[in-house]
C-alpha cells in the first residue's frame, strides 16, 4: 500500500484519533502542495512536451486549446485520491464502493449530457464532475472514521 493508506491504517489500528488527525492533515497539506506544483509545472512547461506526443498540427491545436483543463486536473483530482488513501487505510470498503457508485452515476450522466453541447470542454467537465463526486461523499462520511475509533 501507499504511504497514506499505511499511515491511516496504523492510526486506525492503534485507535488513535489524534494520530489519525495528524496523518490526514499532513497528507492533505503535502498532497495539495504537490498537486499545486504539478499543476504549475504543467501550465508553465506542458505545452513544450506536446510535440513529443503528436506532430499533427490539428491535434496540437486542439491539445493547446484544452491544456488549461490538464493543468487544473491535479488540483481537482487530489481530493478524491487523498480520500481514497484514507478510506483504504481505514478499511472502509463500503464507503469507497458507495462513493464510487455515486461518482459513476454523476460522471456518466455528465459525460452523456455535456459533450453534445460543449464538445471537448464537456468531456473535461464530465471528468471533473466525476472527480468532485468521488470526493464529496467521502468528505461527508469522513466523521464515521474517527467516531469508530472512539468505540
Amino acid at each position: 500500500p501507499g504511504h497514506r493508506e499505511a499511515s491511516t491504517g496504523q492510526a486506525v489500528g492503534a485507535r488513535d484519533r489524534h494520530r489519525l488527525s495528524r496523518v490526514v492533515w499532513a497528507g492533505s497539506f503535502w498532497g495539495l502542495l504537490c498537486a499545486f506544483l504539478i499543476g504549475v509545472a504543467l501550465y508553465k512547461w506542458g505545452m513544450h512536451v506536446l510535440p513529443y506526443f503528436s506532430h499533427d498540427v490539428d491535434v496540437l491545436k486542439v491539445a493547446r486549446d484544452h491544456f488549461l483543463w490538464v493543468a487544473a486536473a491535479p488540483l481537482v483530482a487530489i481530493w478524491c485520491f487523498q480520500l481514497d488513501g484514507i478510506y483504504f487505510g481505514a478499511t472502509r470498503g463500503t464507503e469507497i464502493r458507495n462513493g464510487m457508485i455515486i461518482a459513476a452515476v454523476f460522471g456518466l450522466a455528465a459525460s452523456l449530457v455535456l459533450p453534445p453541447f460543449l464538445g471537448n470542454n464537456g468531456i473535461w467537465i464530465a471528468l471533473y464532475v466525476f472527480y468532485v463526486m468521488r470526493a464529496l461523499p467521502l468528505v461527508f462520511w469522513y466523521g464515521r472514521i474517527p467516531r469508530a475509533l472512539a468505540r
